[in-house]
């Protein structure tokens, strides 16, 4: 049985007693039981019911899992797809332009700043060159060269250590 089906039947079955409840009370006072009138306060009732039951908070299970998104494929993911783009770019380019470069910094900045508290344009050369050490350094703040893989993966493993 569907939940909605369910929802309808116990509402169904709510204003049934809602009238049958209305009846004992008007015959408990001493009164004729008027058809209308009863039907009309055995749907007061129901009303009421329903938005008490609705303004309830929900009452879902608090250990109940949280829904993990699904691992999108090669190239769904933006930020990777980016990546995936700058480096190919990178590596088929005559002359290399400065993209790696600046998207490698951006991820330094942020690894500096999230780990130190530092923000990299407020260090001076010594201090940043202590923290980042020669070759990142010089990758960053030098001439814009082609990186190879191997390259590429010390300053990576470099900026992991940070």
């Amino acid at each position: 049985m569907s939940g909605d089906r369910l929802r309808l039947r116990v509402r169904g079955v709510a204003t049934l007693l809602a009238a049958v409840a209305a009846v004992v009370v008007v015959v408990l006072l001493g009164t004729e039981p008027h058809v209308d009138r009863v039907a009309v306060l055995a749907l007061l009732g129901l009303l009421v019911a329903v938005l008490v039951w609705e303004l309830l908070p929900d009452h879902t299970s608090p250990w109940r899992r949280a829904v993990v998104a699904p691992h999108l494929a090669p190239g769904q993911d933006r930020a990777t797809a980016t990546w995936v783009r700058v480096l190919e770019d990178h590596r088929a380019a005559a002359r290399p332009g400065p993209e790696l470069r600046d998207r490698v910094r951006r991820t330094v900045a942020d690894v500096v700043l999230t780990r130190h508290g530092l923000r990299l344009d407020d260090l001076d050369p010594t201090q940043r060159r202590e923290l980042l050490g020669t070759d990142l350094d010089d990758l960053l703040h030098g001439p814009v060269r082609r990186l190879g893989a191997r390259d590429l993966l010390t300053h990576l493993e470099r900026i992991e250590a940070l």
